[in-house]
């Protein structure tokens, strides 16, 4: 029997991720013959970085919109047969819980996720080749990965990016995260192991799917490539007209009231004259509003322009300090110590972090490369502390990247457990 030598990666309803960008590449220069199927899934972060990559082949097909639900049937002419498709129509509404499309929705949910266009375009795709392993990234992605194993069995993996219950906003935003929600659990229970960030976060998605407590974790928390270090920057400097010396305070990624945006403008009222709370990402126009009213004393700069993947080490290495503040709602933002390209990132260009006094973030103390706080209030203080010993914060926070969060270290797990599958 001829060996194994391909290995299916499947990202759908959900954005690439640079970490599976990364995966994908690492197991190509492993000597795998790597398929990334992506359906619903958004790019633009990683725009260009699969260029002239060997041994990957990027198959997608497409979104949602592009795979329409079957027009309703068009109503019978004529009262008599027009009273009975009424008549029709009450019962099935009498009886919608039971109705076929709700009986699959509660006991085969991860049929209703995928079109099946794109499940046939995928099995032409895949045909006469033989897979060692499925990675399937997120929930849409589990999906497939599992629908996929029954028509070519591999081992599948779960690559899990967010922990989500099943009380979570997200779940109920739409008909869609509810099913997927659902399936998520029951296709989790089949899988052969769990890639996740950390050993609080595997414990919590075993626990929360109602997969057995000893089932396999492959710890992979979210990385960044040592080549992407920091570089010398006056990226905010330059752009906003600020001198040299004022100190940048930088969060990036979504600005919402979920992430606190407002409560860290209000925040920045505080600081001294010569810092700057720096947003760097994209949000609501309302919340974006709302921070330039809040802003009265000007110790706020939004930076709403997108830039590429490759560009956000120039962008970070302007700044001297990175936040790291989630609110607590969620589990999913209380574990995120190793879940966070925020921390990653930050580290890498030798910022120092401040973060919430969460589970997993005491590294950040006893490494001497952060300061935690417990709230909003403590933020000026902890930038004081910092300041007052950047230089050792600042080598310590490279070193901290070096020990925890390169990519080409961590992937090394997860290349050991796809070499030992038969």
């Amino acid at each position: 029997m001829t060996r194994a030598t391909h290995v299916a990666i499947f990202n759908a309803c959900w954005l690439l991720h640079s970490n599976v960008v990364y995966m994908a590449v690492a197991l190509a220069n492993a000597g795998y013959k790597v398929d990334l199927f992506l359906f619903e899934a958004d790019e633009r972060l990683v725009e260009n970085m699969l260029d002239g990559q060997t041994g990957v082949t990027v198959h997608r097909l497409g979104r949602l919109a592009d795979y329409p639900e079957p027009a309703a049937p068009t109503p019978p002419r004529g009262p008599t047969l027009q009273l009975l498709h009424d008549l029709a129509f009450k019962v099935r509404w009498r009886f919608r819980k039971v109705s076929p499309k709700a009986i699959r929705e509660r006991f085969w949910p991860e049929t209703t996720i995928l079109p099946q266009p794109v499940l046939e375009q995928t099995a032409q795709r895949m045909a006469g080749n033989r897979y060692r392993a499925f990675i399937g990234v997120e929930k849409g992605g589990l999906v497939w990965a599992h629908l996929a194993a029954k028509r070519s069995p591999a081992p599948v993996f779960y690559y899990s990016l967010e922990l989500y219950t099943r009380d979570h906003p997200y779940c109920s935003w739409s008909d869609l995260n509810r099913r997927l929600k659902l399936a998520e659990e029951k296709c989790h229970r089949r899988c052969y192991a769990t890639i996740i960030q950390c050993e609080r976060r595997g414990k919590a998605i075993l626990s929360y799917n109602g997969v057995r407590s000893d089932a396999k974790l492959v710890y992979l928390p979210i990385s960044r490539l040592e080549k992407e270090g920091r570089v010398e920057s006056r990226f905010f400097q330059d752009r906003f007209g600020l001198a040299s010396d004022t100190v940048l305070l930088l969060i990036f990624g979504l600005i919402s009231e979920h992430r606190l945006s407002p409560e860290l403008a209000r925040a920045a009222q505080r600081f001294p004259a010569d810092w700057r709370l720096v947003f760097h990402g994209h949000g609501p126009e309302p919340v974006i509003q709302q921070i330039r009213q809040i802003d009265q004393r000007g110790r706020v700069v939004l930076s709403l322009d997108q830039v590429p993947q490759d560009q956000l080490t120039r962008v970070v290495s302007s700044a001297r300090i990175g936040l790291v503040l989630y609110a607590s709602e969620t589990i999913n933002d209380q574990l995120v110590a190793f879940s966070s390209e925020k921390i990653a990132l930050s580290l890498q260009c030798g910022l120092p972090v401040i973060a919430f006094r969460y589970p997993g973030f005491d590294f950040l103390e006893m490494e001497r490369c952060g300061v935690l706080i417990s709230t909003l209030d403590e933020l000026a203080a902890a930038g004081r502390k910092i300041l007052e010993s950047y230089g050792e914060y600042h080598r310590n926070a490279l070193a901290s990247f070096h020990r925890h969060f390169s990519f080409e270290k961590n992937i090394h797990a997860l290349l050991e457990e796809v070499r030992k599958l038969s």
